[in-house]
């Protein structure tokens, strides 16, 4: 799971050295996915199972996981829509002549 660790850095700080730039916005976006995509696979896509003495006992919790992914994906969504916004309302009004 390090691999993990050395994407998160990379990306953070990416994210960080281009702030500001049209560059940040993939970075943030894949810092986020990356967020997503980590808490799935520790998870188990929502689904965990503990055996001991020859007992297993399964938990489901996928719904949860979702609500729990959401803000990561909001997030990944987000970064590029603000960058436009803000680069658009940055631009300034055409000169009348």
């Amino acid at each position: 799971m390090s691999e993990f660790g050395v994407l998160f850095v990379t990306l953070d700080v990416g994210a960080a050295f281009f702030q500001g730039m049209a560059v940040s916005g993939p970075f943030i976006s894949g810092a986020a996915l990356l967020s997503a995509a980590y808490l799935w696979l520790v998870t188990d896509g929502g689904y965990l199972q503990v055996t001991a003495g020859g007992t297993t006992i399964g938990l489901q919790f996928r719904l949860l996981l979702y609500v729990l992914v959401l803000p990561s994906l909001w997030a990944a969504l987000k970064a590029p829509l603000s960058y436009l916004a803000w680069k658009g309302a940055s631009k300034e009004p055409p000169a009348v002549p």
